[in-house]
């Protein structure tokens, strides 16, 4: 298991790793114990999918490309890959509009 292969997993069998290459290709990898009990292991994986769909863990994806950049000498490009990461939240999030804008005060039951 690449948790007893890589440091940085160690102490973390349950795992969802997302690998893309420079074309948006991507990969995902699930994985967990083989001796997980059946309900841990799927509480658990639902549970990261979750928080990682909800967006949950943002700052621990942060500090980790932060550490990433540090340790390779690129602060500059880590802090672009958080600057450009904003920018493009930002935009999705300005291009959602739950309710019309007259919809916003009007009672429940009324019309368009």
């Amino acid at each position: 298991m690449a948790a007893s292969e890589d440091p940085a997993l160690a102490g973390h069998p349950f795992q969802v790793i997302f690998a893309t290459d420079d074309k948006d290709n991507v990969r995902v990898t699930v994985r967990w114990p083989d001796d997980a009990p059946p309900a841990q292991a799927v509480r658990t994986i639902a549970s990261m999918l979750h928080h990682i769909a909800a967006g949950h863990w943002k700052p621990p994806m942060i500090a980790s490309v932060k550490k990433q950049g540090t340790e390779c000498k690129q602060a500059d490009v880590a802090g672009e890959i958080l600057r450009e990461w904003g920018q493009a939240t930002q935009v999705q999030v300005a291009d959602r509009i739950c309710v019309p804008p007259r919809q916003v005060f009007a009672r429940q039951g009324q019309g368009q």
